[in-house]
C-alpha cells in the first residue's frame, strides 16, 4: 500500500555519560489504493529521537520516543497525533549474535469514539534476537507479547522475523 520514507540525523555522539542521540522524520506517501485497504489515502507525518548508551562491556540501552501526525480519517473516524516509546536492553553474546528485550507503549491515533479497543493504547514485551549473516546483512527473530496493561488492545502474540541489509557509506 502506502510508501514511508525516513531519515535519521545523529546530533549527540556517545560519550562517558552522553548517549548517542539521533533525530528522525519520517513521511507516509499515499500511494495505495484506500478504496481496496491498500492504503490510508493520506499523508502521516512522524518525528522522534533515539537514543543509545552501551553500560558496559557487552550491554546496551535504548530509548526511543516517537510522535506520528496523521492528516486524513479512517472509515470516518477521525485521527489525533499519537505517541509512541520504546525502551530496550541488548546483550551482545558474541561478534554476531545478540539478544534484545523491550517494552513498547502506543497511544491511540483514535480519540472519543466510544470503543475501548479503539481508544486506549497498546503496551507490550518483545523479546528475540540479532544475527549477523555478513557484515551488512542481519537477520532478527523476535516474538511479541501484549502485556494487556489495556484490555483487549492488540494481538496476544505475534512471531516475526526481518533480514536487514545495509548498504556501505
Amino acid at each position: 500500500g502506502d510508501i514511508t520514507l525516513s531519515s535519521k540525523y545523529q546530533i549527540l555522539s556517545e560519550t562517558t555519560k552522553v548517549p548517542t542521540v539521533s533525530l528522525r522524520v519520517a513521511v507516509k506517501v499515499p500511494s495505495g489504493d484506500s478504496r481496496q485497504f491498500f492504503g490510508s489515502g493520506h499523508t502521516d507525518l512522524g518525528i522522534g529521537l533515539a537514543a543509545e548508551k552501551k553500560v558496559a562491556e557487552r550491554w546496551i540501552l535504548y530509548g526511543n520516543w516517537n510522535g506520528i501526525f496523521p492528516t486524513g480519517d479512517i472509515a470516518g473516524l477521525t485521527l489525533q497525533p499519537a505517541f509512541s516509546s520504546i525502551v530496550a536492553v541488548e546483550y551482545l553474546w558474541s561478534t554476531r549474535l545478540s539478544l534484545v528485550a523491550q517494552f513498547d507503549y502506543f497511544s491511540s491515533p483514535f480519540h472519543n469514539t466510544g470503543t475501548r479497543i479503539l481508544d486506549n493504547g497498546v503496551t507490550e514485551v518483545t523479546a528475540g534476537f540479532n544475527y549477523r549473516l555478513r557484515q551488512n546483512l542481519l537477520w532478527q527473530v523476535y516474538g511479541v507479547e501484549n502485556v494487556d496493561f489495556i484490555t483487549g488492545s492488540a494481538a496476544d502474540f505475534t512471531l516475526s522475523t526481518v533480514i536487514t541489509y545495509r548498504f556501505h557509506q
